[in-house]
């Protein structure tokens, strides 16, 4: 049986030892080089200084003077709460899918001048734009 192309093309490429260590050696894989992330990472966790340094061991901890003086010179450790403007709340309550709908059908109520049902789309729109700004606030 002969050997197809691709078989000869294959047994051309195939490395051949130049020397007898090179004969007894396994073929070993290439070493891929450490991604730059891994490297990066690596690097500042050699580096680590500053602040992690000031910290007390955990058997340690603060006595009570410490952390009044702590608390005096930097004040409480909490974020401030932010708060929505009720207006906001409210104008919200009239934009989105279902009030955009309402105003769609408002609109078209009225260009038709039929009064009496644009008046009540219109009513259903704010009772329910202050229903929603009641259960936020």
């Amino acid at each position: 049986m002969g050997l197809n192309e691709s078989e000869k093309d294959a047994a051309a490429f195939e490395e051949k030892p130049t020397s007898p260590l090179d004969a007894e050696m396994p073929p070993q894989k290439p070493q891929r080089r450490q991604s730059v992330l891994s490297k990066a990472v690596s690097e500042h966790d050699g580096n680590a200084t500053g602040p992690m340094g000031d910290l007390l061991p955990p058997s340690k901890g603060l006595t009570t003077e410490e952390a009044e003086e702590l608390l005096a010179k930097y004040g409480r450790n909490e974020l401030p709460e932010k708060r929505t403007p009720s207006w906001l709340i409210y104008l919200r309550g009239l934009w989105g899918p279902m009030p955009a709908a309402l105003w769609i059908a408002i609109i078209i109520e009225f260009a038709l001048e039929n009064w009496p049902d644009g008046a009540i789309l219109l009513a259903i729109q704010i009772a329910n734009a202050t229903i929603g700004w009641f259960e936020t606030i």
